[in-house]
């Protein structure tokens, strides 16, 4: 038969093991709150550039453009930090809209196309957004028409 200290050593050792297993337990919890935290953060980072960018093509549509031929051209509305770049194509009636959302500062924009319809009067360029024509890549075939500076 087992003596009363051998017993209360045994009762202290499974103490000791469940406190160690909680302990465990909380740091294991903390580390997924971190993790869940941290993608929170991300995407909330995400979802105002995206709306960002959105309101820099709605912006830009709402400007009037000069007809700058094959060439990028690029507004910024400092006020919203908002910025919009526009490249017709060649015969000059249809266009593409680069709309930009900032994530963090020294991070790449998302940058959000919207191809447009383009209509010259009286020597300034006015665009309407053609339906279904929202791209979150840059429609161009060749990359080198996608490069503004």
């Amino acid at each position: 038969m087992p003596s009363k200290c051998h017993q209360s050593g045994n009762a202290l050792m499974i103490v000791m093991v469940l406190i160690s297993l909680g302990v465990l337990l909380l740091v294991g919890m903390q580390k997924q709150l971190e993790t869940w935290t941290e993608q929170g953060k991300d995407e909330q980072h995400y979802w105002k550039a995206f709306n960002q960018g959105l309101s820099s093509l709605e912006w830009g549509i709402s400007q009037r453009w000069q007809d700058s031929g094959d060439v990028w051209q690029c507004r910024t509305l400092s006020v919203d930090r908002l910025r919009v770049c526009l490249h017709l194509s060649s015969s000059g009636n249809q266009g593409v809209l680069r709309g930009e959302g900032q994530f963090e500062v020294n991070t790449p924009p998302l940058r959000l196309y919207q191809r447009v319809a383009a209509q010259t009067i009286d020597g300034a360029v006015l665009l309407q957004a053609m339906s279904q024509g929202w791209l979150d890549f840059c429609p161009e075939p060749e990359a080198h028409y996608c490069v503004v500076y």
